[in-house]
């Protein structure tokens, strides 16, 4: 089995209760994770999570910085036509559902967020 992979499935941030604080935490998450130079294998976005590789924002940056040190990072390409911003990703590549399946099938351990 493969490494560890962090998968985006819906949502425009990190928990539920607060509109406010959710985009700063999710935006802290990544950051951090760039900052401790552990990459993580993959990281797959889609339903809404691709929304967060579409537009500058500090979790971007932080993607870019995690995508520098190896990290894959994969927008899921229907999601992206589905919400027309298939030419606004900002961060990792376009990908399909059956790369992300197969993916998180041969990964060791998977993050949902």
């Amino acid at each position: 089995r493969g490494g560890e992979m962090w998968v985006r499935d819906g949502g425009r941030f990190l928990g539920v209760a607060d509109e406010a604080l959710g985009p700063r935490l999710a935006a802290n998450l990544f950051a951090t994770l760039a900052c401790l130079g552990q990459p993580r294998q993959i990281i797959a976005w889609y339903n809404t999570g691709v929304f967060l590789t579409t537009r500058e924002s500090a979790i971007v940056q932080a993607l870019r910085d995690l995508a520098g040190r190896g990290s894959t990072v994969i927008s899921c390409g229907v999601c992206l036509e589905h919400f027309n911003l298939i030419n606004s990703l900002k961060v990792g590549r376009i990908g399909n559902m059956y790369e992300i399946i197969n993916a998180q099938r041969n990964a060791a351990q998977v993050i949902r967020l």
